[in-house]
C-alpha cells in the first residue's frame, strides 16, 4: 500500500447499504465538510444521497497529513513515555543504590562507635577493679566499698563480673547423741554461701550459717579450699566475717541499699543446698523494709522473687551494675509459698562488718542494762504473777547505770520518752533512734504495785562478754 491507498478506498463503490453509509460518513466527517453540508442545507437542496452510492468527498492531501503527523506524534510521545520509564526506573535504582550503600557506611560507622564505647566500658570496669583491688581495707581495718560505674549490665555480665567474689562455706559441726545408756558424737557439715569483701580474704555471711561450728572452709568458685578464721559475729544483723590467708581476690563492689528501688534486677549467687556453687538466679525487687522475724531477732530486709534456697545464706544479692546490694539471709518456706527471699541492706552490712574487722564486735549500740521478758498472754502473767500485759525486767546489770537509776526486777516497764509500748520489739525499735550516753525517761510500774514510777535512766554502749574480760584484763 502506497500513501494514496487510502484516496482509492474512499473512491470505491460501496457494496453496503444506505443507512451504514451515512452512519460511515458522520463517523469520519471532519469539521470542515460538516460545514459545507450545512450550508446547502440551509439554502434549500436536499443534502440526501441520490443515488444509492454515496458520494463521498476523498479527504485532502492536508488532511492525510495532519492524521499521520498525528500518529506520528502519539509514536513519538508513546517512545518518549517508555524511554523515560526505563530512564527513571535505571536512575531510581542507581540512586535507591547509592544511598544503601552510603546507609550500610553509616550504619557500619554507628556500629563501630558502639563497639567502641562498649569496649570502653568494659575497659573502666577492669581498671577501676584492679585500682582498688588493693584498697577494700584502710589501715584501720575499715571495709571501703568499691566505686559504682553505674552502667547497667544484663544478668550474664553481672554474673561473669561477680561470680569470683562469691563463695561456698562448709561449717563442721559434732553433735552429741544418747541412747541406750550411751553417748555417741558424730560431725555434721552443714552448709552456706558467702562474700569476699576485701582482696587480701575477708568474707561475709550470715551468723547462723557459722554459729555453733567448729571449722569452716572456704570454697572459692575455681575450688581452691581454705580454713577461715571467726573474725567477728553479730546475731543482732545476723551477720559474721570470716578471715583466709589469700590474696589478689575478686572483691564484691558495695552498691547502696539505700538507692534500691521496687521493680529493680536483683541477681542472687550462691550455693544452694550446699552441691550447686555459685548459682545464678534473677528477678526483681518485689519490696522494702520488710519487717521479719529471723532466729527471734526481728530484721528489716529487702525482699526478692529471684529463687532462695537453703544453702544461698550468706550469698550475694547483687543489681544490674553488678554492685552488692544485700547479703541472702532467709528464704519464707510453705507448701504454696513461691519467690520470697530476703536480704540484709548493704547498708547495715558496711557498718556492722567494718565493726568486727576493726573492733571485733558492732560499737555504739546503746543499751538499758537490764534483761527482760515479754509477757504477751494470760497464761504467761500467771505463770509470773502479774496482772498485766508488757515488757518486765528479769536482771539489772551490778553496777550499771540503769542499777543506780533505780530499776529494779519484776519493774514493767510502760514507756520511754513518753511513747507507751507493750512488746520487746518496739521498745527495741524506740533505742535505735538514740546514742550512747543518752538519757532517757522511763515510766515504770513497781512489782505488786499499781502507781507508777518516772526514772532518768542513762543508755550505755551494749559491748559482749568476752570484750568486757579483755577490757579487765
Amino acid at each position: 500500500m502506497n500513501k494514496y491507498d487510502d484516496y482509492e478506498q474512499w473512491n470505491e463503490p460501496s457494496t453496503q447499504n444506505t443507512t451504514n453509509n451515512t452512519d460511515q460518513n458522520f463517523v469520519i466527517q471532519d469539521s470542515t465538510s460538516e460545514t459545507i453540508g450545512q450550508d446547502k442545507e440551509a439554502a434549500g437542496f436536499n443534502t440526501a444521497p441520490a443515488t444509492p452510492y454515496p458520494v463521498m468527498s476523498a479527504p485532502s492531501r492536508g488532511t492525510k497529513s495532519q492524521k499521520s503527523f498525528s500518529a506520528g506524534l502519539i509514536v513519538a510521545l508513546c517512545v518518549c513515555c517508555v524511554f523515560s520509564l526505563l530512564l527513571g526506573t535505571v536512575g531510581g535504582a542507581l540512586i535507591s543504590t547509592g544511598y544503601m550503600r552510603r546507609l550500610e557506611k553509616e550504619q557500619g560507622a554507628a556500629l563501630e562507635e558502639i563497639r567502641a564505647e562498649q569496649q570502653s566500658v568494659l575497659e573502666s570496669i577492669a581498671a577501676e577493679t584492679e585500682k582498688h583491688a588493693n584498697s577494700t581495707q584502710n589501715n584501720t581495718g575499715t571495709v571501703t566499698p568499691l566505686p559504682s560505674t553505674g552502667t547497667q549490665l544484663s544478668v550474664k555480665d553481672v554474673a561473669a563480673r561477680v561470680q569470683d567474689s562469691v563463695v561456698a562455706i562448709n561449717v563442721s559441726v559434732t553433735q552429741s547423741v544418747t541412747g541406750f545408756g550411751q553417748t555417741e558424737e558424730y560431725t555434721s557439715i552443714s552448709s552456706g554461701s558467702g562474700v569476699i569483701i576485701s582482696s587480701d580474704g575477708y568474707v561475709v555471711t550470715n551468723n547462723h550459717v557459722i554459729e555453733g561450728g567448729e571449722t569452716a572452709t572456704v570454697i572459692l568458685r575455681d575450688g581452691t579450699e581454705y580454713t577461715a578464721d571467726l573474725v567477728g559475729t553479730d546475731d543482732v544483723f545476723d551477720i559474721a566475717v570470716l578471715k583466709i590467708e589469700a590474696t589478689g581476690l575478686t572483691a564484691a563492689t558495695f552498691g547502696s541499699s539505700d538507692s534500691v528501688e521496687i521493680g529493680e534486677t536483683s541477681i542472687v549467687i550462691g550455693n544452694p543446698l550446699g552441691e550447686f556453687g555459685n548459682s545464678v538466679t534473677s528477678g526483681v525487687i518485689s519490696g522494702l523494709d520488710r519487717e521479719i522475724t529471723v532466729d527471734d531477732e526481728t530484721m528489716i530486709l529487702i525482699q526478692t522473687d529471684a529463687a532462695v534456697n537453703p544453702g544461698n545464706s550468706g550469698g550475694g544479692m547483687f543489681n544490674a551494675q553488678g554492685e552488692l546490694i544485700g547479703v541472702i539471709v532467709a528464704k519464707s518456706t510453705g507448701n504454696d509459698v513461691e519467690g520470697l527471699g530476703f536480704a540484709i541492706p548493704i547498708d547495715d552490712v558496711s557498718k556492722v562488718v567494718s565493726d568486727l574487722i576493726e573492733y571485733g564486735y558492732v560499737t555504739g549500740r546503746p543499751k538499758l542494762g537490764i534483761e527482760i521478758v515479754e509477757i504477751n498472754n494470760a497464761m504467761t502473767a500467771m505463770r509470773y504473777g502479774v496482772n498485766r500485759l508488757g515488757v518486765y525486767v528479769t536482771n539489772v546489770e551490778n553496777d550499771s547505770t540503769a542499777y543506780e537509776a533505780g530499776l529494779r526486777i519484776g519493774d514493767c516497764l510502760i514507756s520511754i520518752d513518753d511513747e507507751e509500748f507493750t512488746t520487746y520489739l518496739t521498745m527495741k525499735q524506740l533505742l535505735t533512734r538514740y546514742n550512747v550516753g543518752d538519757v532517757l525517761t522511763v515510766v515504770v510500774q513497781r512489782y505488786g504495785e499499781n502507781g507508777t514510777e518516772t526514772l532518768q535512766v542513762p543508755l550505755i554502749e551494749q559491748v559482749p562478754e568476752t570484750f568486757q574480760s579483755s577490757a579487765a584484763a
